[in-house]
């Protein structure tokens, strides 16, 4: 048996086996289980505590430093997770984060577990409503009968319902990012990096604040608009992401000032600029259609997430201090023992993806995918995927994907996206009146006239 098979039968057996269907009972959640559906008593050990509904953010105002206003913001390392002492965690980690560790020498520092995510009331209403009204299509992956903003799922019965939780992840109606880094790191034997800069408008029509019923439409669009590298330097990308369709994508080229269609930008394709290192359904962890795969869950199992982590929020932070050639410096990075649900995609028949078997980590708190390891054709692990998660202080607490990395385990090399090093901000809207964030904005037509300013 190889290292890889290995790993995964070892992470099949530390699932926790035969969990029962969940009930459908809304009323479990303020009880049994918090308002977004994760476990309310801690781990039997207490390393994992119970979830309180706390303020991470005592005395926070707008304007004012997250970072400085984290409750625990003097919590110090336990111990760090490192080549010599790896397999002693080993049961607790994924595949991915274990050759990433024997391999590339990732260390990775372990701080005490806070459970810090919250819902607003009025997101954690539709969460409660979705119990019984949130439904997969009959196709077998769409989803309908949901209520925005809210977790759709948040008693899952099946995998497909998991990673709708993590799509359809509340963010405020609109998130707007400017100038962001993405870097990508140096090819083997060469010292060049690569750094792309661009801003992001986002928009998510169903999270407007109140009760909204998703209908047959996108539920998240984007425009995106790079400044460097001199290649990507005008370059403008639109996307509307669906319920129950693949995406629609659509692409400014500058030189031939015209908007092209992409019909099948979508899943293993690669995004362009990203040096074949970003398949588009990798962006955040997974992003897009679930349909080319079947989704199982194997169970829940603890295990070392990135959460916690305000490093990334703070644009004072020096870029090269943190952001090194073949990896991030553990500075820069907070783990915590937490419970995630455990997920297997495996492609339909019929279908193909380069990664025809997949594993999914979803935060039991948030329903965010925290990780996940990638599979080739011949079932080599090929690929491991990681957001950062934390609380954000602007939308009440809601928990956001802080940025996301994707390692390609063979050439060591690494994407990292949402970095605001360097000047970058993020703003969240649970409301606003930004005439970007109206679905008008969002077309082919706009794009064509951003392009032509």
């Amino acid at each position: 048996m190889n290292k890889t098979m290995t790993a995964t039968a070892a992470l099949s057996l530390c699932a926790l086996a035969g969990l029962a269907h969940a009930s459908g009972d809304p009323a479990r959640l303020g009880k049994d289980l918090n308002p977004m559906g994760g476990e309310m008593q801690g781990s039997k050990d207490g390393v994992i505590p119970a979830w309180t509904g706390e303020d991470p953010f005592p005395g926070w105002s707008p304007g004012k430093s997250e970072a400085a206003a984290y409750k625990y913001r003097n919590d110090k390392a336990l111990f760090t997770i490192d080549a010599s002492n790896v397999d002693k965690y080993a049961d607790k980690l994924a595949p991915g984060q274990i050759k990433l560790i024997k391999t590339y020498n990732t260390k990775l520092p372990v701080y005490p577990s806070r459970r810090t995510c919250r819902q607003l009331d009025f997101v954690a209403a539709n969460t409660k409503t979705n119990v019984t009204a949130a439904k997969i299509g009959a196709d077998g992956w769409s989803l309908t009968g949901a209520v925005l903003p809210g977790i759709p799922f948040p008693i899952p019965e099946n995998g497909v319902e998991l990673i709708w939780n993590h799509l359809t992840r509340y963010q405020g109606v609109a998130t707007e990012w400017k100038n962001l880094t993405v870097y990508i790191s140096p090819r083997p034997g060469s010292d060049s990096a690569t750094r792309i800069v661009y801003n992001n408008d986002n928009y998510f029509p169903y999270s407007a604040k109140g009760s909204n019923h998703v209908a047959n439409s996108y539920y998240y669009a984007y425009v995106s608009g790079y400044s460097a590298p001199a290649a990507l330097s005008g370059q403008l990308a639109l996307q509307q992401i669906y319920l129950d369709k693949p995406t629609d994508t659509y692409y400014y080229f500058p030189g031939q000032r015209r908007v092209r269609r992409l019909p099948s930008y979508d899943y293993d394709t690669q995004n362009l600029g990203f040096e074949g290192l970003l398949p588009v359904d990798t962006g955040a962890v997974f992003l897009g259609a679930p349909n080319r795969f079947d989704w199982k869950i194997v169970g829940k199992k603890e295990m070392y997430v990135n959460v916690n982590n305000f490093v990334f929020t703070d644009p004072s932070v020096n870029f090269d201090d943190v952001i090194k050639r073949d990896h991030i410096d553990a500075s820069a990075l907070h783990y915590e023992l937490r419970r995630v649900w455990v997920v297997q995609a495996t492609v339909k028949a019929g279908v193909r993806h380069i990664n025809p078997k997949r594993t999914f980590y979803f935060d039991e708190d948030s329903g965010i995918a925290v990780g996940g390891d990638d599979y080739d054709a011949q079932g080599k692990l090929v690929r491991w995927k990681e957001s950062a998660v934390a609380p954000e202080a602007q939308i009440g607490g809601q928990c956001q994907i802080v940025n996301y990395r994707v390692h390609d385990l063979d050439s060591g090399r690494y994407v990292l996206d949402n970095i605001v090093f360097g000047g970058g901000t993020k703003k969240n809207y649970i409301e606003t009146d930004n005439p970007k964030f109206r679905p008008s904005y969002y077309t082919q037509e706009n794009l064509q006239r951003l392009g032509d300013r």
